[in-house]
């Protein structure tokens, strides 16, 4: 029997598949399986699974959804140990060794989750880290519900654990991952480990992944609240609860508003603000995805429906907290500051980089000292000639 069974469901992604295959393939652990799970594809994933041979083992089925794919998985594993890897990500060297290594060192633990890297779209290892976490050490339930580390294609656990659990919950589509963590921290332990052991594909341009579409971000909603309506009642949850509510309320509010669905995203973030006023302020998640709607929108739109975003975004924020302003100045220098090196990046437009970049300064005064917005911008107005070290990027 292997050791470690490795989970890989596919859907599509011909293109892809044998480099996630190849990164297990090439561990220097080798008592392992590889089961990929082919979620009826309808592109060329069979023949490109017909390749491999009996390296792996190819399960096929009708298109049901990530979750039943993993879930035939964990089934038919023979592992000790189980590890999901998406079909767009990829395992680091010696992942498998560093993972069993812990597993079978602490045999209290039922899951190991791990740093990983960004991968980018076209294939690229960079260094950003995925998870904001910075130490090792047991992950409680409080830190599942409220910034979980976990992610199952970061992490390894116990067959008979996650079996025991009933693997992932087929209701849920969108934040299965984050379920399964709240169902496994509940009946067992979590340990994180700051080592990158993974790295995990993005789009090139991160924003664009934000999803405006408000069928999704009901859908969303709709599956976190159920998370959470699980949980209710748990004693090691109730206190972090309302928080972990009101930043779903807050997340939905800000997609409303971003699809001008004024009143309805009034009334979603009015309602978590009311319940958590700190659930703005103090989840660093709300500031980031509003960041990524503007961008968005000012991709796809312009500056016209971010200025709107924004001016009713902190109209709201504003009657639950004495710091809206500050928030919206420093959200803004943020938005400017990127849409400098943007609009350099694109057309080079004087007019547009004179823009953002006085914008950039009088939103967060701390702007003057980036070297490379300066930069950018005395290039833009005088030419082309290099004026500071750092022209390309944005550091301060």
């Amino acid at each position: 029997m292997p050791k470690v069974s490795v989970i890989i469901p596919t859907y599509n992604r011909a293109s892809l598949i044998g480099q996630a295959i190849d990164s297990v393939l090439s561990q220097s652990f080798r008592d392992f399986e590889v089961i990929v799970v082919d979620d009826g594809s309808a592109d060329d994933t069979r023949d490109v699974l017909a390749r491999y041979g009996e390296s792996i083992r190819y399960i096929h089925q009708e298109n049901a959804g990530e979750s039943v794919a993993r879930n035939r998985g964990l089934d038919e594993a023979c592992g000790e140990y189980i590890g999901f890897l998406d079909d767009d990500d990829i395992y680091l060297d010696d992942a498998l060794e560093t993972a069993v290594g812990f597993l079978d060192a602490n045999p209290d633990i039922d899951l190991l989750s791990a740093q990983a890297y960004r991968l980018t779209e076209s294939g690229i290892l960079t260094s950003e880290l995925v998870r904001d976490r910075t130490d090792s050490g047991f992950v409680s339930p409080e830190e599942v519900l409220l910034r979980s580390p976990v992610g199952a294609g970061n992490s390894w656990g116990r067959r008979d654990a996650l079996r025991d659990i009933g693997g992932f919950d087929l209701a849920i589509r969108v934040g299965e991952d984050w379920d399964m963590a709240l169902r496994i921290v509940l009946e067992g332990s979590i340990h994180y480990m700051n080592q990158p052991l993974v790295a995990l594909r993005s789009s090139e341009n991160r924003q664009s992944t934000v999803c405006l579409a408000p069928a999704k971000a009901a859908r969303r909603y709709a599956d976190h609240m159920a998370i959470l309506s699980k949980i209710e009642g748990i004693d090691c949850f109730q206190a972090a609860l309302p928080l972990a509510v009101a930043r779903v309320k807050c997340v939905y509010g800000l997609n409303l508003l971003a699809n001008e669905k004024w009143a309805d995203g009034e009334s979603y973030l009015s309602e978590a603000l009311m319940s958590e006023p700190g659930c703005w302020a103090d989840d660093q998640h709300s500031g980031k995805l509003a960041l990524a709607y503007m961008i968005t929108l000012d991709d796809t739109f312009g500056l016209d429906p971010v200025t709107e975003f924004v001016r009713r975004l902190f109209a709201i924020v504003g009657r639950y907290s004495v710091m809206a302003g500050a928030h919206r100045r420093a959200l803004l220098g943020e938005f400017y500051a990127g849409r400098v090196f943007k609009k350099w990046s694109d057309n080079r437009n004087k007019t547009d980089i004179a823009h953002a970049y006085i914008h950039a300064i009088l939103n967060n005064p701390a702007n003057v000292t980036n070297r490379g917005l300066h930069s950018v911008f005395v290039r833009s107005m005088f030419g082309g000639h290099r004026v500071f070290v750092d022209a390309a990027v944005g550091d301060s």
